[in-house]
């Protein structure tokens, strides 16, 4: 069965990259243009999962740091690999 062809900018298609999500079932907020869809910039949390009933962020954390990251990759303050930890979009962005 053929899937439909998603694109984005950098960071979209580096989630969309990230072995940690391929497989996933994934929602992805854009639009289709040209048999193509186009995701939203990756600034607007374009991608969501489902974990428990819930519609979740797919999103990253640096466990030494407390940041948060968009996109897969290392942390730009202590430069460990930052771990897929998908967001409930309702919580804040910030840690208390």
């Amino acid at each position: 069965m053929g899937g439909v062809r998603v694109s984005g900018d950098d960071s979209v298609e580096a989630v969309l990259a990230d072995e940690r999500v391929i497989g996933m079932e994934l929602e992805i907020e854009g639009e289709m243009k040209d048999g193509v869809f186009r995701a939203n910039p990756i600034h607007a949390k374009p991608i969501y999962t489902r974990a428990g009933g819930k519609r979740l962020i797919v999103s990253y954390w640096c466990e030494i740091c407390y940041i948060r990251f968009y996109k897969p990759g290392t942390c730009w303050c202590c430069q460990k690999e930052s771990l897929l930890d998908p967001k409930d979009p309702s919580t804040p962005e910030r840690v208390p």
